[in-house]
């Protein structure tokens, strides 16, 4: 169940959101409102606003990695997909962040008069950070679930961690990736078995 509140002036928003803190909470900022949260690559693109033909994240990702690779700084590199992210190219990356300010800010973007939202979320997420650095301009499911085998062992005992803390909404979560994973992957890998 999500709650609304309609807050109308700074000071009420300071005052609501400090109830909430950020070493609990990540917030999201939008401009207006969407029926869910979904990252850019997940969403229909069908490259410009005449074409039908559909152009894969993936693709457009790895034109863009090829084409700046050589002049990227090695913190650039090893944060590929968020400083792609930076620059429009779509993700399978959500932006949060621990300011309640930037959150407002970016649910202030709007050039209408159009209400703006800020999202919470309780910060009980696994943070795989240095695996996404770790493979820049790939897909990061497909590397643990697929190819490396090191590197999704090394998540057990954090996966075991979560499971034991989040019961619910590990079941939850895990039940949601694989639905997700099968939706928008299963054309792009394909595992044999002998």
């Amino acid at each position: 169940m999500t709650n609304q509140l309609i807050i109308n002036s700074l000071s009420a928003y300071i005052d609501e959101i400090e109830k909430f803190p950020s070493s609990e909470f990540l917030y999201r900022g939008e401009a207006k409102e969407y029926r869910e949260r979904t990252s850019s690559a997940l969403r229909q693109y069908k490259g410009t606003f005449y074409d039908t033909k559909e152009y894969p994240f993936s693709i457009m990702l790895d034109d863009f990695y090829r084409e700046v690779t050589p002049v990227l700084s090695n913190v650039e590199h090893e944060n590929f997909i968020a400083f792609a992210q930076h620059y429009g190219i779509p993700t399978p990356l959500i932006d949060v962040t621990k300011s309640p300010l930037v959150a407002l800010y970016f649910a202030c973007q709007n050039e209408t008069e159009e209400n703006g939202y800020v999202y919470l979320f309780e910060d009980n997420y696994i943070d795989i950070t240095k695996i996404i650095q770790k493979y820049p301009n790939q897909n990061v499911l497909e590397e643990l679930f697929v190819n490396n085998e090191k590197d999704f062992l090394s998540l057990l005992p954090v996966l075991e961690k979560y499971y034991k803390t989040n019961k619910t909404d590990f079941d939850t979560n895990l039940s949601n990736l694989l639905k997700d994973y099968h939706h928008y992957f299963s054309e792009t890998i394909w595992i044999g078995y002998t």
